[in-house]
């Protein structure tokens, strides 16, 4: 019956896929696209908050290239705010990642006529596509990236697919991305062109400055709890354990722990142990935590979009990882010193010890400070 079903579904499929490129009639488009012909451009960006940090870059260089055009954006519920106070974002528009809610909100963003599309998010790339025609017409130039066994698949819905190379020459996912757009408009790859900015607003600003003035004068860690699943979260205890070895032997720093609303009250259990030293930031919202970062000279996270918001603003830090992710070289931090820990097998982080997270710590501290002595020699 298994078998029965397996060819059933994939006969359905194939009928699916030719009844859209009937309906579609996706014209293969090849590159450079006429940037004078590009006046209003959608971004699907509909997933989580290091995906949105990943496309600032992205953002940036479209604006460069075409400095009329009016770049609309839809987001997520989670990561809208990293775009929020953007000024090169024209448009903000909202939905859960759920396909009805997204096929809806497509549908009512169509009138907007939209001369391209990117589809940014690589999960469900069909969905993506399905999203991207919805909300652009005939004529919408719709772009994501190649996928050599599914490119057939992937041309009913896209008239401009980027060679899968870039996930090899470009492994981080900010360079993929920011390869996309360069790609599509025919510009040669410059990684001194990538430039990353989140606008920050007056209210998180404020929160952040207030809490660094209530602590002892110092240089703080940032130390991130939250990772928003749980095979990226280490245990409270792994927590007491490393920050004792951290006081002990860097007792000139302050430590800040920072969490999601769900686990501050664990956070402010574990810097209960350690008062004047540790200190618990609540916030309200990823802008209080974004506005906190600069403040910070190191960081130590689970894999999260604290990376890609700690790389934008080039702080140093030390990363965790579990193996369960199949993609750890394409979401490391981009050009800033950091140290990554993996897990040795398919399982939860806490399998790596707090004595790993020191001792990385220890080693990226000694390389910032040699560094230092050396630029000021």
């Amino acid at each position: 019956m298994g078998i029965i079903k397996n060819k059933f579904d994939n006969i359905l499929r194939i009928i699916t896929y030719l009844l859209f490129k009937i309906i579609f009639r996706n014209k293969t488009v090849s590159p450079p696209v006429s940037k004078s012909q590009i006046k209003r451009a959608l971004i699907l960006r509909y997933d989580k908050i290091g995906d949105m940090v990943t496309t600032l870059p992205s953002i940036d260089i479209i604006k460069k290239l075409i400095p009329d055009v009016q770049i609309d954006v839809l987001a997520s519920p989670q990561n809208y705010l990293i775009i929020k106070n953007d000024p090169r974002v024209s448009n903000i528009y909202t939905s859960e990642n759920k396909k009805l809610k997204l096929i809806w909100k497509a549908y009512h963003l169509r009138k907007n006529n939209y001369d391209l599309i990117f589809a940014f998010v690589f999960y469900k790339t069909s969905l993506g596509g399905l999203i991207a025609n919805l909300a652009g017409k005939k004529n919408t130039i719709k772009v994501t990236i190649e996928h050599k066994n599914r490119k057939k698949i992937y041309s009913t819905f896209f008239n401009l697919l980027v060679p899968s190379e870039s996930f090899i020459q470009y492994k981080c996912m900010l360079e993929v991305l920011f390869n996309i757009v360069c790609y599509t408009f025919g510009t040669d790859f410059d990684e001194n062109k990538i430039h990353q900015k989140i606008y920050l607003d007056d209210s998180s600003i404020y929160k952040a400055k207030k809490f660094i003035n209530s602590l002892p004068h110092s240089e703080y860690i940032l130390i991130n709890l939250s990772a928003g699943h749980p095979l990226r979260e280490w245990s409270k205890e792994n927590y007491i354990e490393l920050i004792e070895q951290l006081i002990k032997n860097y007792p000139s720093f302050s430590y800040i722990l920072i969490s999601a609303p769900s686990r501050f009250s664990e956070s402010l259990s574990i810097s209960s142990n350690f008062p004047e030293k540790a200190f618990s930031f609540h916030s309200s919202s990823i802008m209080d935590v974004v506005s906190l970062v600069p403040y910070c000279k190191m960081v130590i996270t689970p894999d999260t979009s604290i990376v890609h918001i700690s790389s934008v603003f080039t702080k140093p830090m030390v990363v965790l990882y579990s193996r369960f992710s199949t993609t750890i070289e394409n979401w490391k931090p981009y050009k800033v010193p950091h140290r990554a820990l993996q897990t040795l097998k398919k399982e939860k982080i806490d399998a790596i010890s707090p004595l790993e997270v020191f001792y990385a710590f220890k080693s990226l501290y000694s390389e910032l400070e040699t560094e230092n002595q050396s630029n000021n020699q």
